[in-house]
């Protein structure tokens, strides 16, 4: 049976296209990544000083500050911290805005697949809030709003969790998607698993040193491991047939 050359280029170039927009979206996803983690380091050298129970302490401490004062419209010295805050909370916002791409692309991966790319779908899902939380935390800088800030960092972490699980489970039962990159989710998973242990386990005159350093080492992992995984599906999404 012969194909109908007009045909088969119409196929090919909405193949091409779909793939286009996939690639968009994951490129996106990477982009975001990319841009929170060369802007973190920029927002800590210019935060303008101060801890909760120390405001005369110079600059940002890596042991003793967390991420969420960086955002404060009003470092703990008392100063402005405009740069700061403005380089913190934009990153912070589009780091939850552009891994929301991920997740919506990603169940194209596992298509032709029954339990792999329901286990994708649920995880996407559940990644849509997690991407969501990122932006509520930077909309409520934690001077201004603390008690709605520290909700959307706890749910931050703890809807990691099953994203990492499901996400985990679809690349094992997947035969495109190489079992390196379920490595890199159990990774994340037992580092958010270690630090959410931590915080419920450690006592109150430890838990702020606990927090503020496994707090920066969540945040660096979060952002490193949805960079490869973006990077990864990007090039996955290339050798699809559909």
């Amino acid at each position: 049976m012969m194909t109908n050359p007009e045909n088969y280029g119409k196929v090919t170039i909405q193949m091409q296209s779909k793939r286009n927009w996939y690639n968009v979206l994951f490129t996106l996803s990477a982009i975001g990544m990319i841009q929170a983690l060369v802007l973190l380091p920029i927002a800590i050298i210019a935060y303008t000083g101060g801890l909760a129970g120390d405001p005369d302490s110079p600059g940002f401490s890596l042991l003793y500050n967390f991420l969420s004062d960086l955002g404060r419209t009003v470092a703990y010295s008392g100063t402005s911290n405009l740069i700061s805050s403005l380089i913190f909370n934009i990153s912070l916002f589009f780091t939850g805005v552009l891994l929301i791409p991920y997740f919506i692309a990603l169940p194209k991966i596992f298509q032709g697949t029954r339990e792999p790319l329901w286990f994708s779908i649920f995880g996407s899902v559940i990644g849509v809030f997690f991407a969501l939380t990122f932006v509520g935390a930077s909309l409520t800088p934690s001077d201004l709003y603390m008690e709605t800030h520290l909700m959307f960092g706890a749910l931050s972490f703890i809807s990691g969790l099953p994203i990492v699980v499901f996400h985990t489970f679809a690349i094992l039962g997947s035969p495109r998607f190489p079992n390196r990159y379920a490595v890199i989710y159990i990774a994340l998973g037992v580092v958010l698993s270690i630090f959410l242990y931590s915080i419920f386990q450690t006592g109150p005159s430890e838990i702020s040193l606990v927090v503020t350093i496994g707090q920066k080492f969540v945040v660096v992992s979060i952002m490193l491991c949805f960079l490869v995984q973006s990077l990864a599906a990007n090039k996955i999404i290339n050798t699809s047939d559909s």
